[in-house]
């Protein structure tokens, strides 16, 4: 068994910008299988945050949305 310098990469993940009003800066998203992956980074200096969002039909258009009042 070996060890190697050179990543066998599979693929390349397209992030996009996530539009920011009154929230944090630094949003990006990234289609990948079943949805989306959402990342938070406003100081590239220090590690940000990372989560799913189940999406299979990649539907969200990167929006808010509204939630119905209970």
């Amino acid at each position: 068994m070996g060890f190697t310098t050179k990543p066998d990469y599979v693929g390349t993940v397209s992030w996009e910008p996530i539009k920011s009003e009154g929230g944090p800066r630094g949003l990006v998203r990234a289609p990948v299988v079943g949805g989306w992956l959402v990342a938070f980074n406003s100081n590239p200096t220090v590690s940000g945050g990372f989560t799913f969002v189940p999406d299979p039909n990649h539907e969200w258009d990167g929006n808010s949305i509204d939630l119905p009042n209970d």
